[in-house]
C-alpha cells in the first residue's frame, strides 16, 4: 500500500486515536498492573486510572525508541516498587529513565540492551543511578563497552548474577571495564558470565577469588587467540568455585579435581592444529567427578582410538553420559572409527545421546 502525505498523516492519526482508546480502556479495566512491556508512544500515566493501576507494578520492560524521558519521569511519581526493569534501546542518558531508577526502593533484576547505532561517548547519568541500587543482585548488560561508566560496579555489593556481552574493539573502553572489574566485590556472586572478546580473564580472575565460593556457573569466551591470563581465572575457578557445576571453557586437572561438582563441561579450541585430545580425555578419564553427565569437546583436536575408547569404559556404572564434538566436525580428527566407538557405547547405555549419532554408518 503507498500513502501520499495527507493520507499518511490522516492513518498516523486514526492510529494513534485507535491506540490510545486502546490504552485507556486497557487501564481502565484492570484492577492493578503488576507487569507492563511498554513499546508504545502513548503517555500511560496520564491516562484516568494510572496513579491507582501502576503503582502496584512488579516488572516494567521499556524500549526507548517509543517512550519519552517525560513519561518515564512521570511513571516515577507513581512506580516505586519494582523489581525487574528490561530497558531496550539505551542511546544516551534519558533524565526521565534515571528519575524513575532513583525511585526505587526493591529494585532486584536490570537488563539493559543498548542501541548498537548510538554515539560512541562515555554516559555517566545512568552509572550514577545504578551505584545509588545496592538492592540489585541480577544484571545484564549487553552493549554497555564504550557507552557508560562502569564504576557503579564497586558499589553493587549484593550481586549474585553478571552478565556483560559486547564485541568491543575500543581498547580504552575495555580498559575501563578492565579497571572497574578488577576493583568491585561480589561476594555472593554465583553466576558469571562476560563474553564477546571482552579480555577480562586476570579481573575475573580477581572477582572470582573474592567471592565466598558459591559460583556454580562461569562462561567466559574470546575468540582472540593472544587472550593473557587464562591460567590465573583458571586457577581462581579451581580453587574458589567449589559449586560450580556448568563451565564453558577450557579447563585442567585441578579444576576436575576440586569442583566436585561440577555437572557439564564445554571445552571449545581456537587452534585447529593443537594436538592435546588424548591428554585431555586421560585426564577426564582419571579425574572427571561422579557428576559430569554432559561433556562437549573440540572437533579441532586429535583422539587417538584407544583413548577414545578408554575414556567411554570409564563411564560404566556411572550415569549415562551426553558427549558432543563442538567447533567444527569436518571428518579430519574424528573418523567413523570413533563414530562406530560412541555408537558401540550407546547401545550399552553409557551414552545417553551425541550429536556424532547422525553420522553412525551400520555395516550390512
Amino acid at each position: 500500500m503507498v500513502f501520499g502525505k495527507k493520507n499518511l498523516g490522516n492513518y498516523l492519526s486514526k492510529r494513534n486515536l485507535l491506540e490510545r482508546e486502546i490504552c485507556k480502556s486497557f487501564i481502565s479495566e484492570c484492577k492493578s498492573i503488576e507487569e507492563l512491556d511498554w513499546r508504545i508512544n502513548q503517555p500511560l500515566t496520564s491516562f484516568p486510572g494510572a496513579l491507582t493501576r501502576f503503582s502496584q507494578l512488579f516488572n516494567l520492560t521499556v524500549d526507548l525508541h517509543f517512550v519519552s524521558s517525560n513519561s518515564l519521569h512521570e511513571m516515577a511519581q507513581i512506580c516505586r516498587d519494582l523489581n525487574k526493569l528490561n530497558v531496550d534501546n539505551y542511546f544516551q542518558d534519558v533524565p526521565g529513565l534515571i528519575s524513575l531508577i532513583d525511585a526505587q526502593r526493591n529494585l532486584k533484576f536490570v537488563l539493559f540492551k543498548f542501541s548498537f547505532n548510538i554515539k560512541k561517548e562515555i554516559y555517566e547519568g545512568l552509572s550514577n543511578a545504578l551505584a545509588k541500587k545496592d538492592t540489585i543482585n541480577s544484571l545484564i548488560l549487553r552493549g554497555s563497552v564504550g557507552v557508560i561508566s562502569h564504576s557503579f560496579l564497586t558499589s553493587l555489593n549484593n550481586l549474585k548474577y553478571l552478565t556483560i556481552h559486547y564485541e568491543c574493539e575500543n581498547c580504552e573502553a575495555i580498559k575501563e571495564l578492565q579497571k572497574w572489574l578488577g576493583n568491585s566485590k561480589f561476594p555472593d556472586l554465583q553466576s558469571l558470565d562476560i563474553g564477546n572478546d571482552l579480555l577480562c580473564f586476570k579481573e575475573l580472575a580477581m572477582s572470582i577469588e573474592k567471592t565466598k565460593g558459591n559460583i556454580f556457573d562461569i562462561t567466559a569466551y574470546t575468540s582472540n587467540k593472544s587472550a593473557e591470563n587464562t591460567g590465573k581465572l583458571l586457577k581462581a575457578i579451581s580453587i574458589h568455585c567449589p559449586k560450580i557445576d556448568y563451565l564453558n571453557y577450557k579447563s585442567w586437572t585441578s579444576l576436575l579435581m576440586n569442583c566436585r561438582n561440577l555437572v557439564c563441561l564445554f571445552l571449545h579450541s581456537l587452534n585447529k592444529n593443537d594436538d592435546i585430545g588424548d591428554e585431555l580425555l586421560n585426564i577426564l578419564t582419571k579425574f572427571s567427578p561422579e557428576s559430569l553427565t554432559e561433556i562437549k569437546v573440540s572437533g579441532y583436536w586429535k583422539y587417538s582410538i584407544d583413548t577414545f575408547e578408554n575414556f567411554f569404559k570409564s563411564y560404566k556404572g556411572r550415569e549415562s553420559l551426553h558427549f558432543d564434538i563442538i567447533d567444527d566436525y569436518d571428518g579430519e580428527h574424528i573418523t567413523i572409527g570413533h563414530i562406530n566407538i560412541v555408537y558401540k557405547y550407546y547401545i550399552e547405555g553409557i551414552i545417553l545421546c551425541s550429536n556424532l549419532l547422525n553420522y553412525v554408518r551400520l555395516k550390512a
